[in-house]
């Protein structure tokens, strides 16, 4: 395993329920390898403080009024590539999965993930790594290996989905893939069956 940067990840956590922000921000100060720089209750919030204080990663609920997490990681993505996001939300439904990684999500974890491991996702995505909860590891997989075998050229997927095909998965805590899995997963998001 690499080892995690001398300097803290930064993060900016953005969800818009208080407690959920206040509970997050206790957890993960408790590690002094990460620094919480700051909150936000919506998407639009989010990204004036991920102006502000530039963090390295921004944890991003899903669904929020006013501008969800999903525009807000697009808009997020645009302005500030350098910044990664990685979602943390309670639903784990295909749609909104794919839609976050091709938002440009680098990561997308469920709310009952461990804060140990929470930890290491937000370490994982500062650099530049991919991280998916298991039962998302499973969707995506799924997903990939029942399209239809190609025939005709197709579109290439969605660049987020393409990033978490190719990164590694994080070897610590969640399902890890043989190289040969890797390598039928690098085919079928080139289309091949």
């Amino acid at each position: 395993m690499m080892p995690e940067s001398p300097q803290p990840t930064r993060v900016l956590i953005v969800d818009d329920q208080a407690l959920m922000r206040e509970g997050l921000r206790t957890l993960l100060e408790l590690d002094e390898t990460i620094a919480v720089v700051g909150t936000a209750a919506d998407g639009h919030e989010a990204l004036a403080r991920a102006q502000q204080l530039a963090p390295h990663v921004v944890l991003m609920d899903i669904r929020m009024p006013g501008m969800d997490g999903i525009a807000a990681t697009r808009a997020v993505k645009e302005t500030h590539p350098h910044i990664q996001v990685l979602m943390l939300t309670t639903f784990d439904d295909d749609e909104l999965i794919f839609a976050a990684l091709d938002a440009g999500a680098s990561g997308y974890v469920l709310k009952d993930t461990p804060s140990e491991q929470l930890a290491r996702d937000l370490h994982a995505v500062r650099r530049g790594d991919a991280s998916l909860s298991p039962s998302v590891t499973r969707k995506v997989i799924s997903a990939l290996a029942t399209r239809e075998p190609m025939l005709t050229p197709k579109p290439a997927p969605p660049a987020a989905v393409q990033r978490v095909v190719e990164q590694r998965i994080d070897a610590e805590g969640r399902e890890s893939l043989s190289e040969r899995e890797l390598d039928v997963l690098r085919l079928a998001a080139q289309g091949l069956s």
